[in-house]
C-alpha cells in the first residue's frame, strides 16, 4: 500500500511542478545572439522576393531579452533607395517599424549609406536613371563585406580614391553604363572630391 501511496504523491508533485512551472519561469530558454539574428533574418526572408534587402545594424540583449535593429531597403543600388527600420525583441518575437527614407529628399544628415546614395545622386544630374551605386563609410570599411554588398566593386579603386579624406567620409561608387565615378561626401552632405 505504501509504493502506491508514494507513487500518487510522487504523480501529484509532478502534475503540480508542471502547472506551476510557467508561473515561476520566464517562459523561454536563453538563445544566444547567433539565434535571435537568425530567427529576425528568417522572419524578413520572405521579402527578398519583393527586391527587400536586409541588414542587421544592431544588436543588444537586456535582461535574457534580445533587441535586433534591421534596415529593410528596397532598391537598395538606386538613385533613390525607400528604407524601413524594424526593431526586433525576443523572446517572444515581434517588432515595430517605422519609415526611414520614404523620399528621394537630400538628407540633412547622412547616417545610412541610402542617404548617401541619395545625397550623391542629388549631385551627379547627369546619372542615367539604371545607374548602379555603392556607398562606403571610410572609418567602417571592410573589403569582405564590401565586395559582398557590391559586386561590381573596384577595390583598388575604393582604395586609392578613399586615401588621405577625413574619417566619418561616405565614399559613393556609380557605375553609370559603362563609366564609374567616385563621390566622397561628408557626414552633413558637402561634396569633399570627385572623381
Amino acid at each position: 500500500m505504501r509504493p502506491l501511496l508514494f507513487l500518487v504523491a510522487i504523480s501529484l508533485v509532478v502534475i503540480l511542478g508542471a502547472l506551476a512551472y510557467p508561473y515561476f519561469s520566464n517562459g523561454s530558454s536563453a538563445l544566444s545572439r547567433e539565434q535571435a539574428v537568425a530567427f529576425v533574418l528568417d522572419d524578413v526572408k520572405p521579402l527578398e522576393s519583393q527586391g527587400v534587402q536586409a541588414r542587421v545594424v544592431q544588436v543588444n540583449s537586456v535582461e535574457g531579452k534580445w533587441a535586433v535593429d534591421v534596415l529593410l531597403t528596397r532598391n537598395p543600388h538606386s538613385k533613390c533607395p525607400a528604407v524601413e527600420k524594424r526593431f526586433y525583441s525576443l523572446p517572444p518575437i515581434g517588432f515595430r517599424s517605422e519609415s526611414v527614407l520614404a523620399s528621394c529628399a537630400t538628407p540633412v544628415s547622412i547616417d545610412y549609406r541610402e542617404e548617401a546614395l541619395i545625397a550623391s545622386a542629388a549631385l551627379q544630374p547627369s546619372l542615367g536613371s539604371g545607374a548602379y551605386g555603392c556607398a562606403f563609410l571610410t572609418d567602417r570599411l571592410d573589403p569582405a563585406d564590401a565586395t559582398a554588398y557590391c559586386p561590381p566593386l573596384d577595390s583598388a579603386a575604393l582604395s586609392s580614391f578613399s586615401d588621405g579624406l577625413p574619417a566619418s567620409t561616405w565614399v559613393v561608387q556609380w557605375n553609370d553604363g559603362g563609366s564609374t565615378r567616385w563621390i566622397a561626401l561628408s557626414a552633413r552632405g558637402q561634396l569633399l572630391k570627385s572623381a
